[in-house]
C-alpha cells in the first residue's frame, strides 16, 4: 500500500472540495477508499486552525478532525522531536 504526507494545503483543498490537481485528488480518494494511507502531521492542523480563525479558509479544524476519524487509512502524526530532526535531513528540497 501507498504511503503519502499531505501537507496543509492539500488537506484544505481536500476539505473544501476544491480544484486540485488529479493526481492529488487521487491520492485522497485511494485513502478515503482504503487503498493508500495518508498522514497528516500535527503542524498542518495548526496552520489550518489559523488560517481558519484569520477567515482565510472556510474549514475548521473540527472538519479536519471528523475527516481524519472518518477516514481509517488518513492518520494524525504527532510533532516529536524526532519529527523535526528528520525533518531538517531532508536537503534535496530548495
Amino acid at each position: 500500500m501507498n504511503s503519502y504526507v499531505a501537507d496543509t494545503m492539500a488537506v484544505v483543498l481536500r476539505l473544501e472540495k476544491r480544484r486540485m490537481p488529479k493526481k492529488i485528488k487521487n491520492v485522497f480518494v485511494d485513502a478515503e477508499n482504503g487503498n493508500a494511507s495518508i498522514k497528516i502531521p500535527s503542524i498542518v492542523f495548526a496552520e489550518l486552525a489559523y488560517l481558519s480563525e484569520k477567515k482565510r479558509i472556510d474549514t475548521t479544524l473540527n472538519k479536519a478532525k471528523q475527516f481524519v476519524e472518518n477516514h481509517s487509512n488518513i492518520h494524525a502524526l504527532p510533532m516529536t522531536i524526532s519529527t523535526v530532526l528528520n525533518a531538517f535531513e531532508i536537503d534535496d528540497i530548495p
